[in-house]
């Protein structure tokens, strides 16, 4: 009798999804990882992504400049509800 998990029913159907739509797997067990723990960003995958988009070649040090300057964007910022009416707007 076959066994049905989270794995089975969840995890491997919507890795296939994604991968079908163009997404690529990225392993937390391969060596070649690079992730910043601060932001969480893989940077081996956002550096490229990058260079392609601008059309010039970025330094790790740029690359690890660029998250700072981000602002971090607090949900209360974004959401508000009209007092009376059950509808909510985005800022």
């Amino acid at each position: 009798m076959p066994v049905f998990n989270e794995d089975t029913r969840v995890k491997i159907p919507a890795t296939i999804q994604y991968l079908r739509l163009g997404y690529h797997y990225q392993s937390l067990k391969t060596d070649d990882i690079d992730i910043d723990f601060n932001t969480k960003i893989f940077v081996n995958r956002f550096k490229p992504a990058l260079e392609k988009i601008n059309g010039r070649k970025f330094s790790y040090d740029e690359i690890k400049e660029i998250p700072a300057g981000w602002k971090t964007i607090k949900l209360q910022d974004v959401f508000f509800v009209c007092e009376g009416k059950n509808t909510t707007h985005y800022v």
